[in-house]
């Protein structure tokens, strides 16, 4: 249809491209039917440099929607799923500005947008990415996925086996995956930059694992977390994160005691977030030790448990 009202409108690709806004390669991909469900803004923008009006142009913006919808379905159920919210976050209100920030960021032609989240193990990256990616979903609505690299196991995902996942999850059959790195990455590459994505790459190991996973140019962004700087990667905007602070750290362990913690005055808690030095992980398993403590000796109050409790 799109090559009909074109040849109409006697226009070429990059004539219409001009006009449009939208590139030459991506009016060729639609006119060959390799994206056939283009962003709305996309399609309207289509319809306003080809003058449709009425009917023709309420047909040709239905039919473009069809096409998304069938994506959608298409995508495979479980395949890079999102992890649930954890109800006890707190905090981290500069973080997650800063990373609503990027959605609005601009980048270098060819180059998508990319965040980095490092830090040291137990700070909560991967909470706080996985946060981020709830709150800002309804700016990506391609679709928003999550994939663990395991980049600190002994046995880290391969940049291979995680663009194989990360393909399917978009909808991409297996006989259609190639099989070489080079190959699968540009496939993957070709369906961000025609989609508005959100990947969320967790747990990285190195810039060679994590490079052929990174956008081109489009609207779709990655945010990866990881313990190493990963200085090698170019262009990115990158976030270290540090302890939260200490009313923060104490915020979090009344959060995770709940009714445990209504009766303690605050002392306890601030012992206890500065023997967890304010790290989000370490927080969850010293109360974890503290409650077990409290059962075996004076399972009471929180002070008791807190007082009972080594270093």
């Amino acid at each position: 249809m799109l090559r009909g009202h074109r040849r109409a409108a006697r226009l070429t690709l990059e004539q219409l491209a001009e006009v449009s806004g939208v590139s030459a390669r991506t009016l060729s991909d639609m006119e060959r039917g390799r994206s056939k469900g283009p962003q709305h803004r996309t399609v309207t923008a289509l319809a306003d440099a080809l003058a449709l009006e009425g009917d023709a142009r309420q047909q040709f913006v239905e039919l473009a929607r069809d096409g998304r919808l069938r994506d959608h379905w298409r995508r495979p159920a479980g395949l890079c799923e999102l992890p649930r919210l954890v109800d006890d976050f707190t905090g981290r209100a500069a973080e997650l500005a800063w990373m609503s920030e990027l959605v609005y960021a601009e980048s270098a032609p060819g180059v998508g947008v990319v965040g980095l989240i490092t830090g040291s193990g137990g700070m909560g990256k991967t909470t706080l990415a996985i946060r981020a990616a709830h709150v800002l979903r309804p700016n990506f609505p391609g679709g928003v996925f999550f994939l663990d690299l395991y980049g600190m196991s002994p046995s880290p995902a391969t940049a291979a086996d995680a663009l194989r996942l990360l393909l399917r999850a978009l909808g991409v059959a297996d006989e259609q995956i190639p099989e070489d790195v080079v190959g699968r990455a540009s496939v993957y590459r070709s369906l961000l930059r025609d989609r508005q994505v959100l990947v969320v790459l967790d747990n990285a190991g190195s810039e060679e694992q994590v490079r052929p996973l990174l956008p081109g140019d489009g609207a779709s962004q990655v945010l990866i977390t990881a313990r190493r700087l990963l200085a090698g990667l170019e262009g990115v905007r990158r976030l270290g994160l540090e302890s939260l602070s200490l009313a923060e750290g104490t915020q979090l362990l009344a959060g995770i005691l709940g009714q445990r913690a209504a009766a303690d005055q605050g002392s306890a808690l601030n012992q206890l977030a500065g023997l967890c030095e304010r790290m989000p992980l370490a927080s969850r398993n010293r109360v974890l030790d503290v409650v077990r403590a409290a059962r075996r000796l004076r399972p009471t109050g929180l002070s008791a448990a807190g007082r009972g409790a080594g270093p």
